[in-house]
C-alpha cells in the first residue's frame, strides 16, 4: 500500500492499527492507489493460495476536507474534524469495497471513474461519535484485477 499511494503522489501519514493514512492532491489520485493496492492484495492472495476467508482484504475509505497539519518528530502530521471522520469511514468498508464520503463523491471525475470501473451505490450512516447521519457511497471494484487510471 505504501508504494500505492507514493505511485500516485500521495504520502503516508499515520499508521493506524494495520490501517495507513495517506494524503493526497485529489481524490482521483487516492482512488487510483487505493484499486492498484487491491490488484496488489489480489495477486498476494493468488501467490500465496489464499482463498475465501483466508484472503486478505483492504477496508478503505476517501474523505476530504480542510485539516490541521503539524510538525511532529520532523514529520507533518494531520488532526481535525475530517481526519477523524476518515478513520471512522474505514470500519464502515466490508474489505472488497471503497466509501467514499460525500465530498469525494461530489468531485465530478471521481464519480465518473468510480462508475466506470466499479458498482457505485449511495447509502447512508451515523458514524461512531458524531451526531449527523453521512451521506455515503459504496464503490466495488468490477474486477480486483483491473486497473483504474484517473487524471
Amino acid at each position: 500500500m505504501f508504494a500505492a499511494v507514493e505511485q500516485f503522489g500521495g504520502t503516508a501519514v499515520k499508521t493506524i492499527g494495520d490501517g495507513i493514512m495517506g494524503v493526497f492532491t485529489g481524490p482521483a489520485d487516492a482512488l487510483n492507489a487505493i484499486a492498484t493496492g487491491m490488484k496488489g492484495l489480489a495477486q498476494l492472495n493468488d501467490m500465496a493460495g489464499l482463498a475465501g476467508d483466508d484472503q486478505l482484504s483492504l477496508k478503505v475509505d476517501i474523505h476530504q476536507g480542510s485539516c490541521i497539519v503539524v510538525t511532529l518528530n520532523g514529520r507533518l502530521d494531520y488532526f481535525g474534524k475530517t481526519v477523524n471522520i476518515a478513520a471512522r469511514l474505514a470500519g464502515l468498508a466490508q474489505g472488497d469495497d471503497v466509501v467514499l464520503s460525500q465530498e469525494v463523491g461530489a468531485d465530478a471525475r471521481v464519480y465518473q471513474l468510480a462508475e466506470s470501473r466499479g458498482d457505485l451505490r449511495p447509502f447512508a450512516s451515523q458514524l461512531s461519535g458524531l451526531p449527523d447521519c453521512f451521506d455515503l457511497y459504496r464503490m466495488t471494484l468490477k474486477s480486483a484485477n483491473q486497473s483504474v487510471t484517473a487524471r
